[in-house]
């Protein structure tokens, strides 16, 4: 029988804190034990028979009768197991404890004290592994001797004898003849038959029965409880009775003639069981089957719940995340029509700037006479323009949240010096400075001297070189600059989303569709199974 499904939920379940959280540790605990169990090649595997039942029911006693050795385990009225007792065949008594998956070994001296807690072993040992040479014991056969239930002393001693089921092949109940058809009997006895593949019913003290009307009843009662329990017909065939009313061999009673005759059929039956190797295979399949669907059949509806769970979730979700995009989306189309509004004004508010410092430069320029130092004045003033007029901008930038101020100096003035603006040099240009007596004899003049030229009367000088100057810087850096600064703006427009945005639950999405996968793998791993 293979444990991956099993291996393979766990390993999901560990993996996750919401599938962890969806579990108790007892139930984790158990299903690790049976997946521990299946994992076991039948080579090395032993054949487990668990003894349990209540306190004082009669557990070790029995089980000292089957082993029919010298060696005696601890046995008396009150409850005496305080551990989980493993009884292995060998070729002499030896004793270890079970620490950190290995076995070390103790003297034999203690061995009455460990099983009854009087001597303690190392912190969280609650197993003690004792060798027995019993011929019952032969073909890796192991008994598992239960501290037992309805512990009244914190739970610890009931969780160990049901850990002790999860691993066994099969079990062997014990149950008071006084006690016989409890609640918890009716439970326990509907837990052995989900979980293994042949068990009985030993029905003990029967010793403590008044008359044999009050035997028959009991054992009447005991077979309506093992009805439809206990076996499968393909597992152990025949007709045999799988309820043995039995005594303690020392405290046989006149009330119960026929306690011999029980007492050697509950053995003969499990020997028989014992030394078959066909009989202990199927047995042993049919149980790992149960315990397998059983895990499965638990596990399968917590993580149905789950998916479920996360589905409402994820269709919540799913209807947040869409509000807030369509809500995202809504705000950023209104943020970028008001933006083109601000643009608008942006660009005029950049004119009008243009015009005010253009109407200062102008009349600046318009008083620089010095034709030898005009085109380097009027380069200056011009910078100096560009710069105030940059600043202008800047300040409004960052008053209307355009963008910070520093920004816009940033990039308008690394563009403008990329541009390398200078005023034109000056041309000279004819002026009329001579009337036409004066051009008459300057005329006669350059013939005397042999110069056959006609006087026009004009000079040439640099004359009207400041208006030049202004349309120059007009047509020049100013709508230059302004192109500048409406593509920055274009950008800024241009580079505000409208699609595309994020509602904020989109990994809670995630989270909740990655759990929902994963119980569809779980669910695709049991319900083969199940």
């Amino acid at each position: 029988m293979t444990a991956q499904p099993l291996s393979e939920i766990l390993r999901i379940i560990d993996a996750n804190p919401v599938c962890r959280a969806m579990f108790t540790d007892e139930q984790l605990t158990k299903y690790r034990i049976i997946a521990d169990r299946l994992a076991l090649p039948d080579s090395v595997r032993p054949f487990r028979v668990v003894f349990c039942g209540v306190f004082s029911s009669g557990k070790t006693s029995l089980i000292n009768s089957l082993l029919n050795t010298p060696f005696h385990l601890p046995e008396g009225v009150n409850p005496v197991t305080k551990m989980v007792t493993r009884i292995r065949g060998g070729r002499q008594v030896a004793c270890a404890y079970r620490l950190g998956g290995r076995e070390n070994a103790v003297s034999t001296d203690y061995i009455e004290s460990l099983i009854m807690g009087q001597k303690q072993l190392v912190y969280d040992t609650h197993e003690l592994i004792i060798t027995v040479p019993s011929e019952i014991l032969q073909n890796r056969v192991e008994f598992l001797d239960t501290p037992g239930f309805n512990d009244e002393m914190g739970g610890d001693l009931e969780r160990m004898s049901r850990e002790a089921i999860y691993e066994s092949d099969m079990a062997v109940m014990c149950c008071s003849a006084l006690q016989l058809g409890k609640i918890f009997e009716r439970q326990l006895l509907q837990e052995l038959d989900d979980l293994t593949g042949h068990f009985s019913l030993v029905v003990t003290r029967m010793d403590n029965l008044n008359t044999v009307e009050d035997c028959d009843a009991v054992i009447r009662q005991a077979n309506r409880l093992m009805k439809d329990k206990g076996n499968d017909a393909a597992v152990f065939p025949g007709d045999i009775s799988f309820v043995f009313p039995v005594v303690n061999r020392n405290a046989l009673s006149d009330s119960y003639p026929d306690a011999e005759k029980h007492i050697k059929a509950f053995e003969n039956t499990l020997r028989a069981v014992l030394s078959d190797e066909s009989i202990r295979r199927r047995i042993r399949q049919k149980s790992d089957e149960k315990a397998l669907a059983l895990c499965l059949r638990e596990i399968e509806p917590v993580f149905t719940q789950l998916a479920q769970q996360q589905q409402a979730e994820l269709t919540e979700l799913t209807s947040k995340n869409s509000a807030a995009v369509r809500q995202r989306e809504w705000n950023a189309r209104t943020e970028q029509n008001r933006f083109a509004d601000k643009r608008r004004e942006a660009s005029y508010a950049a004119q009008q700037f243009a015009r005010q410092r253009m109407g200062t430069l102008s009349a600046q320029i318009m008083q620089l006479h010095d034709p030898s130092t005009f085109q380097l004045e009027a380069t200056r003033l011009t910078n100096s323009m560009v710069a105030a007029l940059i600043g202008d901008i800047a300040a409004y930038s960052a008053q209307q949240g355009i963008a910070s101020s520093d920004t816009v100096v940033n990039i308008l003035n690394g563009e403008y010096f990329a541009l390398h603006f200078t005023v034109p040099p000056l041309v000279k240009k004819p002026v009329r400075r001579r009337g036409p007596i004066k051009r008459l004899f300057v005329t006669l003049f350059r013939f005397a001297t042999f110069r056959f030229q006609i006087d026009d009367g004009c000079e040439m000088e640099y004359a009207g070189y400041q208006e030049p100057a202004v349309q120059a810087v007009w047509n020049g850096p100013v709508p230059w600059l302004l192109r500048q600064w409406d593509a920055y703006l274009e950008r800024l427009h241009g580079s505000m989303r409208t699609d595309g945005f994020y509602g904020g639950y989109e990994q809670a999405i995630r989270d909740r569709q990655n759990l929902i996968d994963l119980c569809e793998k779980v669910r695709q791993l049991t319900v083969y199974r199940i």
